[in-house]
């Protein structure tokens, strides 16, 4: 210490200053990485910086000082000691020192003896010691419910997880929306509370019996939070004072209307309101009680895409709309938003997700937002490239690592979980699949697709009363949802449950969301489909799509030509018809579809044509695991053969076909080719293995996605099953193969009563003979 001290008295005033301010910017770098990282509060480099800067002039004033009297020890100070005493043992003075009045010496003023290394450097422990214990006392209240820095989950006034409501933004009406979603967005992050669900609320002013897109005021917020057993909702307003903005954010008790938290934040111009909005979510958050590191290590995503506010609203509407499930107002939103800020990525990736009938342009958007990653947040930037190699790429392992080096820092993303899952599901790794969905419903109860994307993988892995099961559970938390009435009429499609089907179609029919409409019109036609009424069938095909593609218009009616009326001639024609009259036809979107349908109707050449197409576009086929390739490439070779009266080589190449599926998913074989080999089997002159097949088939109910296939396969399939059996003189089985088609297409489309005719005629005559 004694040598610290010479070391500081040798040094000159500017060195001492330099130092003291070398060390200051290393403490508060210190300071600024502990409040980081250990979750401090934001004051802290603060009051960090305010005990430096008191501490700079005691530094200063003891250089100047302790600079100019010699240092203890040193050699002036030893030559002075020497000196000779008078006659009563005192120095006897010299010229300079006897200057000096007594008491007032250099060496013993009282600011020498005040302005000491050894002081200076108390000091400094002391101050630290102040800052520590300040910052425990801090620690202590917060985690406490002490006073004012208590968390209201450490006071117990709400619960860690504690579902809150949020209402609609008061105010400035330009700004009030964008608040609100910005506010959601921010709050949603939060591990502390859970933000209710849009869908959520919509099933609960459904029960109010108000209208669901009516504005969430603070009243009507408290009494949906009163009725659902919630103790608080956030209410906020946006007020517009000149030229500035002045945003407030409440958190009120539901039952007594008592503020529990108020708080504001000033936007200087509207260029700024985000950024305020932001503060007053994280200051919200510190006070709920999240700790201040997690606050932190969320950036908040609406701020981070774009810099125009008003392609920030034109989002928030659209995430708004479709949330409520109208697409078409969502994407035309959408569209609006990257107009007016072209460089939106996040509104891009949005747009790739909501296209879901046009590749190209799904492709072209995820392009897009991947192209402007490096403007976006960690959180979003992952999402990004994950959207863009499950939709361009097409590389799971790719889209899968993205997603997974995102929940590495955010492992409760909702979103994310479901994403990776989805590419899992691709891969065939269903069980790991469903343990992400697992995940991710625990970690956001109120995200619907992840239930809808769990129960759709148990119904394919022939768990039907586990895929129900799910679905009532995302009934008992999000209310009157239109997607569990939805899905649960897709399985009963899937399942062939016509009548059920049809009853909750209707039920869905009646909604005013635009697009569970449609999605009531497709399960309609599909059921119709089934049932043999084709005219029906296509009116409400067409019904559901506001303006239909007249390629796949022909894609969907050369299919029931070939499948439903077995007419493989007319099948080619209509396509024929459809491409000739085409002004400008995709090569791509739709090849392989339309090459199977050419190969099974007899037109080799045309079938080779598109599927070259196909692969020049270097669409999903490229990505495919080498099983799948080799097994859509026998499955094509399949058709041709098939096409061509080569009954014997389509079996072969089916066999091929599904060993290959199988050997990447145990079962997928057996589940995808089926009906075909069934076929093959039939045409070839092999009835029991036809009818094995047939009946292997329709074990088999997974088709929920796509609802075409089955409906036009199950009444041939019954029929030809029923005539087999009849053949073969096991009337027993034939009877009750008749009794199904004739219940299944009782009333179907004219065209087909002469079959179900003969069908009836057929059965009774059976009936008759067995008595």
């Amino acid at each position: 210490m004694k040598s610290l001290f010479q070391e500081l008295h040798d040094r000159s005033l500017w060195q001492v200053i330099g130092i003291y301010l070398a060390g200051s910017w290393l403490v508060l770098q210190v300071v600024d990485q502990l409040t980081e990282s250990a979750g401090l509060p934001e004051w802290v480099p603060s009051f960090a910086l305010v005990l430096l800067l008191i501490g700079l002039p005691i530094v200063v004033a003891t250089a100047f000082l302790q600079h100019r009297a010699p240092a203890p020890g040193s050699a002036e100070t030893a030559e002075a000691s020497a000196l000779p005493a008078d006659g009563e043992g005192h120095e006897a003075p010299t010229s300079a020192s006897a200057a000096v009045p007594a008491g007032k010496a250099p060496g013993g003023s009282v600011p020498h003896r005040l302005f000491t290394w050894r002081n200076a450097i108390l000091g400094g422990v002391g101050a630290a010691i102040l800052f520590g214990v300040v910052m425990a006392g801090w620690s202590y209240a917060r985690n406490q419910g002490i006073g004012g820095a208590g968390t209201l989950v450490a006071k117990g006034v709400i619960e860690d997880g504690e579902r809150l409501i949020l209402a609609d933004f008061s105010g400035d009406s330009a700004m009030a929306e964008v608040a609100t979603m910005a506010f959601r967005v921010d709050l949603s992050q939060s591990p502390t509370v859970n933000v209710a669900d849009l869908n959520f609320l919509r099933g609960v002013l459904q029960r109010m019996e108000v209208d669901p897109e009516t504005t969430l005021d603070e009243n009507l917020a408290r009494e949906a939070a009163i009725r659902e057993g919630v103790k608080a909702i956030v209410a906020g307003d946006v007020a517009r004072a000149g030229g500035s903005y002045v945003l407030t954010a409440r958190l009120v008790a539901a039952e007594s209307g008592e503020e529990l938290i108020s708080l504001r934040e000033t936007a200087s111009d509207s260029s700024t309101v985000m950024e305020a909005v932001d503060q007053l979510s994280r200051r919200m958050r510190e006070r709920l009680g999240e700790s201040l590191g997690s606050i932190r290590a969320s950036t908040p995503l609406d701020r981070a895409t774009t810099t125009s506010l008003e392609a920030l609203r034109k989002y928030s509407q659209a995430l708004k709309a479709i949330d409520a499930g109208d697409l078409d107002l969502g994407e035309s939103l959408l569209k609006e938003a990257v107009e007016l800020d072209p460089e939106f990525a996040m509104a891009w990736r949005k747009l790739a997700v909501q296209a879901f009938d046009d590749q190209r342009a799904r492709r072209a958007a995820a392009t897009r937002a991947y192209e402007l990653r490096d403007l976006l947040t960690d959180r979003e930037r992952y999402m990004t490239i994950g959207t863009y190699h499950g939709y361009v790429t097409l590389d799971n392992d790719a889209a899968i690592t993205a997603y997974r080096t995102l929940l590495e820092q955010y492992p409760d993303d909702a979103w994310a979980l479901n994403n990776v899952a989805l590419q899992y599901e691709a891969q065939g790794k269903l069980d790991l699949s469903n343990e992400y969905l697992d995940r991710a419903i625990e970690a956001d109860p109120y995200v619907p697709n992840a239930y809808i994307n769990l129960a759709a993988n148990l119904h394919f892995l022939g768990e039907s009363d586990s895929a129900h099961t799910v679905l009532n559970r995302l009934e008992d938390v999000m209310p009157g949802t239109l997607q569990v009435t939805d899905w649960r009429a897709r399985f009963a499609l899937a399942d062939w449950d016509y009548e059920t089907a049809r009853e909750l179609t209707e039920e869905l029919s009646r909604t005013d969301v635009t697009e569970y409409r449609r999605r009531a019109l497709d399960a309609s036609a599909a059921i119709d489909l089934a049932e043999g009424r084709l005219e029906q069938a296509e009116r409400n095909w067409l019904d559901a799509r506001s303006s239909p593609d007249p390629i796949r218009h022909a894609d969907w009616r050369a299919w029931n030509e070939l499948l439903v009326r077995g007419d493989e001639e007319q099948a080619a024609a209509v396509l024929d018809r459809a491409l000739t009259e085409a002004v400008q036809v995709d090569t791509a979107d739709g090849a392989t579809e339309r090459a199977f349908l050419y190969a099974l109707a007899g037109r080799p050449d045309e079938a080779r044509r598109w599927l070259e197409a196909d692969r020049r576009a270097d669409n999903e086929y490229s990505t495919l695991p080498a099983p799948l390739r080799a097994s859509e490439d026998s499955w094509f070779e399949a058709a041709l053969a098939f096409g061509t009266g080569r009954y014997d080589e389509a079996v072969s190449s089916l066999r091929k076909a599904e060993t290959e599926m199988d050997s990447f998913y145990d079962g997928l074989g057996v589940r995808s080719v089926s009906w075909d080999l069934a076929r093959a089997f039939d045409a070839a002159g092999k009835a029991d293995s036809a009818i094995a097949r047939y009946e292997l088939a329709l074990e088999h109910t997974d088709q929920v996605i796509n609802l075409d296939d089955q409906p036009r396969q199950i009444p041939t399939t019954y029929l030809r099953l029923a005539r087999l059996y009849d053949a073969r003189g096991d009337l027993e089985e034939a009877a009750g193969y008749y009794g199904r088609f004739v219940d299944l297409w009782e009333e179907a489309d004219a065209e087909f009563q002469p079959k179900v005719s003969a069908a009836r005629a057929r059965l009774e005559e059976i009936v008759r003979e067995r008595g």
